[in-house]
């Protein structure tokens, strides 16, 4: 049988990237529409609203209402236009708009190339203005080629203070990545020291990790023999007996006698596992079942919705982030 956990780690990921530029705002009518550029007033609403139909297209929340009322400030964000009135970061308005219309046409896709689009496209929002060897807390702070070095704040809270510094960077194949990371086409091998970067893996190639294979493959952990098979488009012929996942959205799975990559079963619909529900759900006595949402009851933080927790055997909102200040 094969194990979602993987595409529900990267579903949730992929939430949580995009909420990072964009907390949810309260209910209520939503941004004006238009495909002109977003001034930072309006950008937290504008990028709330893209996210919440970004959830609910990929199962990660049943409707846009759920999800807002689900969702919480991100810290990150918060900072950002904080340091946007500041004057530590620019915005630019036509950025702004790239990225809210980069959210709107994902596709629900777990290849990096599909997530690196949305994150290229956002990228542009907020730009640094802080030099090499000042504090920073966030990498998009710092000016240039520059990031946030915050290597000593294990352990030091939200608020611990980086430096800017010079950009790692990235390991071509053969390099050593012991510290470094590699190049996208590469991965990490440290089966031995030095840690050296070699080229993914193609169709069929030996493999002994998920991260090995080239975009849209994955490794066959735990099958004999291990090696890397393509994933399948919604609706193509697939393999249920893969336990890394068969499907390329991460709302589809392969159904165990169709053999086909379809869509994951709703709220109310018959499951046997967990992770054969979509994802905003789990399987209940073998249905499909709505995860909680704020002031209902649960066993942990895995049963409710979003952002929530579970404290006190209840759903809640967590607590509102801090904005540094420095």
């Amino acid at each position: 049988m094969q194990n979602h956990s993987r595409s529900f780690s990267f579903a949730l990921r992929l939430s949580a990237l995009f909420l990072l530029a964009a907390p949810l705002a309260a209910c209520g009518d939503d941004p004006p529409a238009g495909p002109g550029p977003i001034p930072l007033d309006a950008l937290r609403d504008e990028l709330a609203t893209a996210t919440c139909e970004l959830n609910v297209r990929c199962g990660l929340s049943p409707d846009k209402a759920t999800c807002e009322a689900t969702q919480g400030d991100a810290q990150e964000t918060l900072q950002l236009l904080t340091d946007a009135v500041l004057g530590r970061v620019t915005y630019d308005e036509a950025a702004g708009r790239a990225c809210v219309e980069a959210i709107r046409a994902h596709a629900c896709d777990t290849r990096a190339s599909a997530l690196k689009a949305v994150t290229d496209a956002c990228a542009g929002m907020f730009v640094g203005t802080v030099p090499e060897g000042q504090a920073c807390l966030l990498a998009e702070e710092c000016a240039g080629d520059s990031t946030c070095d915050t290597s000593m704040c294990m352990g030091g809270g939200v608020c611990c203070l980086g430096v800017c510094a010079k950009r790692p960077a990235l390991v071509a194949v053969g390099g050593d990545c012991t510290t470094n990371p590699c190049v996208a086409s590469a991965y990490c091998d440290q089966s031995a020291m030095p840690f050296t970067c070699k080229a993914r893996k193609d169709n069929g190639e030996a493999c002994d990790a998920v991260d090995q294979c080239k975009d849209g493959m994955r490794c066959d952990v735990g099958g004999n023999p291990q090696t890397c098979y393509l994933l399948q488009e919604h609706g193509g012929q697939c393999n249920p007996a893969l336990a890394q996942g068969a499907c390329i959205r991460f709302d589809d799975y392969c159904h165990p006698t169709d053999r086909k990559c379809v869509q994951l079963p709703g709220d109310g619909q018959p499951c046997t596992m967990d992770d054969e529900c979509v994802q905003y759900a789990f399987c209940d006595n073998g249905t499909c079942k709505r995860r909680a949402i704020e002031g209902e009851a649960c066993m942990d933080s895995n049963n409710c919705l979003g952002t929530l927790r579970c404290d006190e055997m209840v759903c809640t909102m967590r607590p509102s982030n801090e904005v540094c200040a420095f």
